[in-house]
């Protein structure tokens, strides 16, 4: 909503390291929902894909809701840190962690009803064009991982003609159903 509520996004950058074969810019997120990637570009540049940095500025960012980025501000009580006794079973300890955490994000959501509602994928993937537009690029580049492939695929949904190049890394399933995820984790771990 134009007249609604205004947020700061955070961003980081590193500047190509050959700045004479610079191409343009990649933005990067590390999956999630609701992981900060603000460090990003300095995780990049110390794995593997650091080449990518060689002639591309890597651009992190928090993404609407996250950390720097507006973070959204829960009312604490005791207990929202507890851990389930070491006594229990692994299914008895998940559902201590399942339970305590969607208590806890319950009172969050009711604290800020209107701005969670609007903590989407598509809303984020808006926000990376206009980081697009705040860095005065015409395509952006995008590197993401599991939550960060559905951003990716929702920003070039959205604005196919802004996309220079993209990698998409363990790709999510396309319904986001955070028990199914969590399901197929668990199976693959076994």
């Amino acid at each position: 909503m134009p007249d609604g509520r205004k947020i700061d996004i955070a961003l980081s950058r590193q500047k190509a390291t050959d700045p004479a074969r610079r191409k343009g810019v990649v933005l990067l997120n590390p999956g999630g929902p609701g992981q900060s990637g603000i460090h990003e570009p300095r995780w990049i540049t110390d794995s593997k894909a650091a080449g990518i940095g060689v002639d591309h500025d890597l651009i992190g960012f928090d993404p609407r809701g996250v950390d720097y980025s507006a973070n959204v501000a829960c009312p604490s009580l005791p207990g929202d840190d507890a851990e389930p006794l070491a006594s229990l079973p692994d299914k008895e300890k998940a559902r201590f962690v399942f339970e305590r955490d969607a208590k806890v994000n319950q009172r969050c959501v009711a604290a800020h009803p209107e701005f969670v509602r609007n903590l989407t994928t598509e809303n984020v993937a808006r926000d990376m064009d206009r980081i697009r537009e705040a860095l005065s690029e015409e395509k952006i580049g995008f590197y993401g991982v599991f939550w960060g492939t559905a951003l990716g695929a929702a920003y070039r949904t959205a604005f196919d003609s802004r996309v220079d190049r993209m990698l998409l890394d363990s790709v999510m399933a396309p319904i986001f159903d955070v028990g199914a995820m969590d399901d197929a984790t668990n199976t693959a771990r076994r």
